[in-house]
């Protein structure tokens, strides 16, 4: 018997659970950190973070899969949208819920979050000495370069194309920890930026909502424009003509 496919509404409401729950966890990775750092002693907090980072990603993304190819990050779904992968019916539809599932996440995490823990969520700051322009560019290439390595090893056959978005991803987090955080996720900034700050700052506008999305769709566009099947199609046409 087939399966049918959810409804836009019905996929809206499933993104927006799932995202609700997916920014409540992964906006404790910091925390989750510290606490097993002081537990452990003698291990880096920041090495612990990015593991427990790297662990809920490889478990959490095949579920999402399983569940229709949810997306945890609605910079990706830019991406696939830019690309031509996705509609912009189904864009304008699943954009949308994972912003609004994060804010809900965001806001019942801090219902029950102690206050002394409350700094370790990721609040959307430019960090000492960083600019607006240099926060701006930041994000948009990690974005950029990240989304579009994603594009490309999509539907690639073996498990290092599966990992290899992963570890650009884990990269950018270690190396560009001084400028930005960096965030990447327009749903986290905007989510705690929404509750602890304000979405009308510049600073959150441009560098941790507008940014990530800019960047995404520039590397969709990019994908589709020389990377995309279609176009080495075409181009192959052509040549036999």
């Amino acid at each position: 018997m087939d399966v049918r496919a959810p409804s836009p509404a019905a996929f809206a409401l499933l993104e927006c659970a799932f995202h609700v729950l997916w920014v409540m966890y992964c906006s404790c990775f910091g925390l989750l950190g510290s606490l097993l750092a002081t537990r452990l002693g003698g291990v880096s907090e920041e090495l612990l973070t990015l593991v427990i980072f790297v662990v809920s990603v490889l478990l959490v993304a095949p579920i999402a899969q399983k569940l229709g190819g949810l997306s945890m990050n609605p910079a990706n779904e830019t991406a696939i949208f830019a690309a031509g992968k996705i509609g912009i019916k189904e864009a304008a539809v699943r954009v949308p819920a994972t912003m609004v599932g994060g804010t809900l996440g965001a806001g019942m995490l801090l219902s029950i979050l102690p206050e002394e823990y409350i700094d370790f969520v990721p609040t959307p700051a430019l960090k000492p000495g960083v600019t607006l322009a240099l926060g701006f560019a930041v994000e948009f290439l990690l974005s950029f370069a990240n989304n579009l390595i994603l594009l490309l090893c999509m539907g690639k056959p073996g498990r290092l194309f599966q990992l290899f978005p992963l570890g650009t991803t884990l990269a950018s987090l270690v190396l560009f920890q001084a400028y930005t955080g960096p965030m990447m996720n327009p749903a986290l900034g905007f989510s705690w930026a929404y509750h602890l700050k304000s979405v009308q700052d510049v600073e959150t506008q441009l560098v941790y909502i507008g940014a990530p999305l800019v960047g995404a769709f520039a590397s969709g566009v990019v994908w589709k424009t020389f990377a995309s099947p279609d176009k080495e199609g075409r181009g192959k046409g052509k040549k036999t003509m």
